[in-house]
């Protein structure tokens, strides 16, 4: 009996290491800060050289800015961010939001996916 509940033991301890080790990557709150960081580069980057708008802003108009983790994997941890922004061209203003995934790293931040920023 006292065989059968080591081994049950060594099983379970096996099986929950295993699980811990298939997610790798920086904890959520800092995944979450460096994805909504990325996201909001690439609004300004993208907005700042629109040659066409004769005003633009990163702020929370119409939304607030949000980051929220959706899967750890072992290449990393997945965020989906909201990044709220607004651009005026003429008479014309506009309130928008980006939705984008990243997949962060303990060393990277790189944008997967989600729609491109073009307002001319």
């Amino acid at each position: 009996m006292a065989r059968r509940t080591a081994l049950l033991v060594v099983v379970a301890g096996t099986l929950l290491l295993a699980g811990c080790a298939g997610s790798s990557g920086p904890p959520d709150s800092k995944a979450t800060d460096r994805a909504l960081e990325a996201e909001t580069d690439y609004v300004s980057a993208r907005l700042q050289n629109a040659t066409c708008l004769g005003s633009w802003g990163v702020g929370e108009y119409t939304t607030n800015a949000e980051a929220t983790v959706v899967d750890r994997t072992n290449r990393g941890v997945v965020v989906e961010v909201q990044r709220p922004y607004s651009w005026e061209r003429g008479a014309m203003t506009a309130d928008a939001v980006s939705n984008a995934r990243y997949l962060v790293t303990e060393s990277d931040t790189v944008r997967q996916s989600g729609p491109p920023i073009d307002p001319c």
